[in-house]
């Protein structure tokens, strides 16, 4: 459970429930990953904590992220999908 970060394809599968504690490894990752587009696989995702929804939104503001989604609506679905990036400038 928890997170499997796959540097060389540029892609992140997201399992079980994903707690605050992985908010460093997905920093680093999406450091290091900069410019490039990156995926996150969400299929086998429960639950994500705030933190991590929160780096992997800051980095969609510069960069591509792709989403893969399950079948099941999760909380975390709608709020990725309801972001507003024109609202939420960084400049």
């Amino acid at each position: 459970m928890g997170v499997l970060i796959e540097e060389e394809s540029k892609k992140v599968i997201f399992t079980g429930v994903v707690y605050e504690s992985e908010v460093v490894d997905i920093r680093n990752f999406l450091n290091e990953s900069a410019p490039e587009s990156v995926t996150c696989d969400l299929r086998e995702c429960e639950d994500l904590h705030l933190a991590v929804l929160q780096q992997i939104l800051s980095y969609s503001l510069l960069y591509k992220v792709k989403y893969i989604y399950g079948e099941e609506d999760r909380a975390f679905k709608i709020m990725i999908e309801g972001f507003n990036k024109l609202e939420n400038s960084c400049n």
